[in-house]
């Protein structure tokens, strides 16, 4: 199995979040054609395909929610990692996910879980 362990997805709604909250690269990441339309993911399928590549685990960086507002940024990573979840268990045997933690209150998160 050949893995891509360096790749990106980002919803709409994500990226809008981020805007919202003062993330100025956002712009260019919309570009990318990195999101989770049908097109989009025919799209990276089609090149996982050809490149051979089985499996891409997907992360939020470099736009992780790292937010001056907590709740923000609490929310920026419960959205992310939701929308993580539901794209792996809807294509498992093509994505995994690396779980994103909101900063700046990270050790909240950690006692949490």
């Amino acid at each position: 199995m050949r893995l891509d362990v360096h790749a990106h997805l980002w919803s709409t709604e994500y990226l809008d979040l981020l805007q919202a909250h003062g993330v100025n690269e956002v712009a260019a990441y919309r570009q990318l054609g990195a999101g989770r339309s049908e097109r989009e993911l025919d799209a990276r399928f089609a090149l996982l395909d050809s490149a051979g590549i089985d499996l891409q685990i997907l992360s939020a960086t470099p736009l992780s929610p790292h937010l001056e507002d907590e709740q923000a940024a609490v929310d920026a990573a419960r959205r992310i990692n939701d929308e993580y979840a539901e794209l792996v268990a809807r294509y498992p045997t093509r994505f995994r996910a690396i779980a994103s933690f909101p900063l700046p209150p990270y050790r909240r998160c950690v006692t949490r879980a």
